[in-house]
């Protein structure tokens, strides 16, 4: 069976919308209207089957995306991501005997999704702690055909897995200020080459994120989160 990010996102969305804004006082639920892109970082090897041949290193990146979080008990939340963008792929030759082609650029789709179940507790009248696990699913497709000298055209495989992934991270509100600062674990955050081919392995990494609420509703801010690819984003928020 073949799996649509765009698809399952949109239904996600459609979910979360229908379900009642049932909400503790000490917390509301928001939606995320994300310009999001990648900094770089992670790679694929032997892109056209052929080990020990070509190498890919994924570079910038720009799309968008939606995230939201939808209380509905006291301190316990639903959330759902879904991110999309176009980035750029430098194709090199590995040092395998007669390869002398220089790089050549190509770009794919990076998709992500992230469904799951999050916990938020006070620590004081500023800081809270929270918890979320979640259901992950990361796809590279859609490759742009690369055509290098002794290899002749190629066109990557298109590579996606899912697994789980955890986050714990701390929160801090200030008037109209909130900074988050977070640790996350996931099983398909940076892609690893064996006998098998390129797949998707587990991953560490951290971000931070800043939003103002400039009304009771509406907020703008940026996050950046560390990882084998760094994604970043700004944030159009609608807190409900």
């Amino acid at each position: 069976m073949t799996f649509h990010p765009k698809a399952a996102a949109t239904a996600l969305l459609v979910l979360i919308s229908a379900l009642p804004a049932a909400q503790a006082d000490s917390s509301r639920s928001d939606l995320d209207l994300r310009l999001a892109g990648t900094s770089g970082g992670g790679a694929l090897a032997s892109l056209d089957g052929a080990p020990g041949l070509l190498k890919g290193e994924v570079e910038d990146g720009l799309g968008w995306g939606v995230r939201g979080r939808l209380v509905f008990a006291e301190r316990w939340h639903l959330y759902g991501e879904w991110s999309t963008s176009n980035t750029s792929l430098r194709v090199t030759p590995t040092e395998a005997p007669g390869n002398t082609s220089a790089g050549v650029d190509s770009d794919f789709d990076l998709d992500r999704i992230s469904i799951g179940l999050g916990y938020q507790q006070p620590i004081n009248d500023e800081w809270s702690w929270f918890g979320r696990l979640t259901w992950d699913l990361m796809e590279f497709g859609d490759f742009d055909q690369v055509v290098l000298a002794e290899s002749g055209p190629v066109t990557p495989v298109d590579l996606d897995d899912s697994g789980l992934g955890a986050t714990v991270g701390v929160r801090w509100d200030k008037h109209d200020w909130a900074l988050s600062a977070w640790a996350r674990y996931t099983a398909v955050g940076e892609v690893v080459a064996d006998e098998r081919g390129n797949r998707f392995d587990n991953d560490l990494g951290g971000g931070l994120q800043l939003v103002y609420q400039f009304t009771d509703s509406l907020g703008l801010g940026v996050d950046y989160e560390l990882n084998d690819i760094d994604t970043w984003s700004v944030i159009f928020r609608y807190r409900f």
